[in-house]
Formats: structure tokens, C-alpha cells, sequence
């Protein structure tokens, strides 16, 4: 498995099974996307940081 497919294997699980075909479903899971509401008030910076801490785990794993 070359890293793209690490990579598409992560985001699909990560976001959905539409990633990997290259349909962008955030505009349905987020109202603000990409608009003039998208501000960083409206951010989950919990759950970014257990994103963060939970991708450099698995990472780390597959490199063993």
C-alpha cells in the first residue's frame, strides 16, 4: 500500500466512503462551509485536537 492509499484509507475513515471518489460531502456535515459565516467561533477545537491526537497514533502505528 503506497502512501496515497494510506492516505484514502485514513480520510475514508475519517470523513466517509465519498472521499476516496472525490465527492466533497462537507457543505451537508457543515452549514458555514466556505461562506461568510465560517468563522473560527463556530470551530470544535476539542475534537480537532483528538483528530490530531488519534491520526499521529494510527500514523505512528503504521510506520512500525
Amino acid at each position: 500500500m503506497d502512501s496515497g492509499q494510506v492516505f484514502c484509507a485514513l480520510r475514508s475513515r475519517l470523513s466517509s466512503s465519498f472521499s476516496c471518489a472525490g465527492a466533497d460531502t462537507a457543505p451537508f456535515r457543515y452549514p458555514h462551509f466556505h461562506s461568510a459565516t465560517d468563522t473560527p467561533d463556530k470551530l470544535d477545537y476539542d475534537r480537532f485536537a483528538l483528530v490530531v491526537s488519534g491520526t499521529e497514533k494510527t500514523i505512528a502505528e503504521i510506520a512500525k
